[in-house]
């Protein structure tokens, strides 16, 4: 998830948690005020009619019901009940209503001064009055059809404002910080785009908002680029010197092999050990010559101006190769399917050298001295697959075979730094392509370069 969806998902979350719990606490406070409420008019009713049996003596109980029958205040599905102190029923108002009482609710009242509970849609008040000459219990039950309906008003707007500042804060959160993270977005794309060969591009900086973040951290970016652009022309440059002055006491080294190879009156001993020598020389001119132009491309894509046929490449190398190695052998096969061999964008000496090194890397490590070679296309590509025969490699051997200075355990005993592969795939990606090992079975080995066309 990305910083801004976070962000936005965030504060969401805790509006949303605010609204949620300010709705409850609201329809809460709500229902409890409209309880205490409605309790409170409950007490009325019942006291007033107290009141009139006990004060107005002349009132009797078939005129007190009368009284409460058509009073202003009357509740709704009212049910008013008076008891003595010996708990005896004295007085029942006219209503249908049944309140279901025993004795432990009078023990409660008396202990407790009131008593309140539900009874289905009824709710029901007792309470203890004390007069001046005898005592009463009071049980009065109804509906509060009004509080009620108020109460669900209340509950719907709630939900309903609930739904809507909650849709609400989640656009206006995902699209404030949208805004607020579009200068870290445009930051992101614009270093996005700087690569190896453009370490020398630097960020702008905003004049109006020079002191914000964003604009900090371009500057420190930019330090930062400085830094990296001067170790990276340092080091490139200082490949480039030495491979440079490498090659020529190496040509020399390698002159003077061949002047010592033709004088006569050699051992067949020593003729083979300078014939060793001199294939080692060339090697490490090659290695050194291949870290020259590496410098060049870096590695990366470049539009290479010249086209180049792969099959006169190939062939290049191989007679190259033959020199040190004359008893490779190698099968090639172009593919019917190819009416005419496209010619490719590229640096002839960067993919002879590619080819070079699988082609001694199958002279090495093949148990017949032949590799096999075949160009094919599939769709978009043009491909090359090097074969050879010989001793396996484990999944961990196969998992480090294109880093530096890796060599499996078949390459005991024979020539080379482990750098021969991995100068391959710099420069197949310098070329737009690819480099693959393909294990076919346990003893063939099939490397493929893989070519846009």
């Amino acid at each position: 998830m990305t910083l801004k969806n976070r962000i936005s998902l965030y504060i969401s979350l805790l509006f949303t948690v605010v609204f949620a719990l300010s709705t409850v606490i609201i329809g809460l406070l709500f229902s409890s005020f409209r309880q205490e409420e409605f309790k409170d008019r409950l007490r009325e009713k019942a006291l007033s009619s107290i009141i009139l049996l006990t004060r107005v003596q002349e009132m009797d109980k078939h005129l007190l019901r009368i009284v409460d029958q058509n009073s202003i205040n009357q509740l709704y599905n009212e049910k008013t009940l008076i008891f003595d102190p010996n708990y005896h029923l004295i007085y029942s108002s006219v209503d249908d209503a049944v309140i279901r009482y025993d004795i432990d609710d009078f023990r409660y009242i008396k202990e407790h001064g009131s008593l309140y509970r539900k009874q289905g849609e009824l709710e029901i008040y007792g309470f203890f009055y004390d007069s001046d000459n005898s005592d009463y219990y009071a049980l009065i039950a109804a509906e509060d059809k009004s509080g009620n309906r108020k109460l669900q008003f209340l509950g719907l707007v709630l939900l309903s404002v609930f739904v809507v500042f909650t849709v609400i804060v989640w656009i206006i959160s995902f699209k404030l910080s949208s805004r607020l993270l579009k200068p870290l977005e445009n930051f992101l794309k614009r270093i996005t785009h700087i690569h190896e060969n453009s370490l020398d591009h630097r960020l702008e900086i905003e004049p109006r908002n020079r002191n914000d973040e964003i604009n900090q951290l371009a500057r420190e970016f930019n330090l930062m680029m400085e830094r990296i652009e001067l170790s990276y022309k340092n080091q490139k440059d200082f490949n480039a010197y030495a491979s440079h002055e490498l090659r020529t006491p190496l040509a020399r080294l390698s002159a003077q092999i061949g002047n010592k190879k033709n004088e006569a009156g050699i051992s067949p001993g020593d003729a083979q050990f300078l014939e060793e020598l001199d294939r080692e020389v060339h090697q490490l001119s090659d290695l050194i010559h291949s870290l020259l132009l590496l410098t060049r491309t870096d590695g990366s894509m470049v539009q290479w101006p010249d086209r180049e046929r792969l099959d006169e490449i190939i062939f290049a190398a191989f007679e190259k190769i033959q020199k040190s190695y004359p008893d490779l052998r190698m099968e090639f096969e172009l593919d019917e399917a190819l009416e005419k061999l496209p010619e490719l964008p590229a640096n002839r000496e960067l993919l002879e050298i590619v080819c070079l090194n699988l082609l001694r890397n199958a002279c090495l490590y093949s148990d017949d001295n032949k590799v096999r070679i075949r160009i094919y296309s599939e769709p978009g590509q043009l491909l090359v697959s090097f074969s050879n025969t010989g001793a396996g490699l484990d999944a961990a051997e196969q998992a480090r075979l294109f880093e530096p200075f890796s060599r499996g355990r078949n390459a005991a005993g024979k020539s080379g730094l482990g750098l021969g592969l991995r100068i391959a795939q710099r420069i197949m990606q310098a070329h737009r392509g690819s480099i693959q090992y393909q294990s076919v079975s346990e003893n063939e080995h099939v490397f493929i370069l893989s070519f846009e066309i």
